[in-house]
């Protein structure tokens, strides 16, 4: 089912799955065929729960495995709900530091989808979030550059200006950039004996930060920026910058929810559903970007909101972390002592999850749930 996953996050290719599959059924000379409508048969809705589509969008790595950089834990996970009458889509993603127990094992929620499987995400996520999850997707990150690129690029309004001065160069992982490994252990060695007479160089350890070649320098202005395909992946991914406020996972996902509306945006444009050529160029990008369990048949319901497309509004939360300097925060740190001594996020209270997922989607609290299963 799925191979490998990675720390990338694209829904808005969700969107653009519904449109370009959908305008593809009705522009058969494009493809040369009516086979892709072939599973047409009784009238399908799309399933919801009350009124609101959920879909999980879990971003997955197809590079070769012997990279370092290519991981197995799904370090991305975004919840794109979508409601088609009140035309709203809102985002939720998910700390991939959240503890969860599946089986009674306790794990990091990016772990799930490797050890159990997708399906044990999925449930384990509608517990935690207390909703009714209805679709999944996984997107292909590596043909996501190629995906924008397709769309000619898009722009994003950066709020903040920020340097990244360590993202990591694919490819590079394992490059020594010259440097003499043995004198460095050597000189930290003797300031490691002025604490420990008995240390040797196996016990110097070095760090990737003794690798320059390694990495690169991304700097992003604030305001309207253009990105290519290769530096909206970047920019989505950055998650090394010396401002503390931009160099954390959360801030990576806000990131993130900008792109999704940049890709919303540029897909909508005239321009784009307008053009045969180009809706044949993005038709071929996403068969292989994204997997989907939506039907063919329900990916063709969304055909109807093709003309309003325009219209409809992008929201997006974070479930975070944080302290007094983040009041709305619903995480806390969790003790490395009771968690495997790891670094893990928990709730606040038990129902802080479910709350303010909730409120968020549905405009209730966990109280008036309890008669309800997810």
């Amino acid at each position: 089912m799925f191979k490998k996953n990675w720390k990338i996050f694209l829904v808005g290719v969700l969107i653009l799955v519904g449109l370009v599959f959908g305008v593809m059924s009705l522009i058969p000379s494009i493809r040369g065929s009516a086979e892709f409508v072939s599973d047409f048969g009784a009238k399908k809705e799309l399933k919801s729960s009350e009124g609101r589509t959920n879909v999980l969008v879990i971003g997955i790595d197809k590079r070769e495995d012997k990279y370092i950089q290519t991981g197995t834990l799904t370090d991305t996970m975004i919840i794109a709900s979508i409601n088609p009458l009140t035309k709203d889509i809102k985002l939720i993603s998910i700390p991939r530091d959240l503890w969860v127990v599946v089986e009674g094992r306790g794990s990091k929620i990016n772990e799930v989808m490797t050890v159990n499987g997708l399906e044990a995400l999925k449930s384990t996520l509608e517990s935690v979030l207390g909703i009714k999850i209805h679709y999944t997707a996984k997107v292909d990150f590596t043909a996501f550059e190629g995906l924008v690129d397709t769309l000619g690029g898009i722009e994003v309004e950066n709020p903040v200006a920020f340097t990244d001065y360590f993202y990591p160069k694919f490819g590079w992982e394992n490059e020594e950039c010259g440097v003499d490994i043995k004198k460095i252990k050597e000189s930290r060695l003797e300031e490691l004996k002025k604490e420990n007479n008995e240390a040797t160089l196996d016990d110097v350890a070095v760090t990737d930060s003794d690798f320059p070649c390694r990495f690169e320098v991304l700097n992003f202005e604030e305001g309207k920026i253009h990105l290519s395909g290769e530096m909206a992946l970047k920019y989505a991914r950055s998650r090394h910058s010396g401002d503390s406020n931009q160099g954390s996972d959360f801030a990576r996902a806000k990131r993130q929810h900008l792109i999704i509306s940049g890709i919303i945006n540029q897909a909508l444009s005239l321009g784009v559903l307008s053009n045969p050529s180009k809706i044949r160029e993005l038709y071929l990008s996403l068969t292989r970007t994204v997997e989907t369990d939506f039907s063919v048949n329900e990916l063709m319901l969304t055909i109807p909101y093709l003309p309003d497309a325009k219209n409809f509004s992008v929201g997006s939360a974070v479930i975070q972390a944080g302290g007094s300097e983040n009041p709305g925060s619903i995480l806390v740190q969790g003790d490395p002592d009771l968690y495997q001594g790891l670094y893990v996020l928990v709730p606040k209270e038990s129902t802080s999850i479910v709350n303010f997922v909730n409120e968020y989607l549905y405009s209730k609290a966990a109280d008036s749930l309890e008669s309800e299963s997810p």
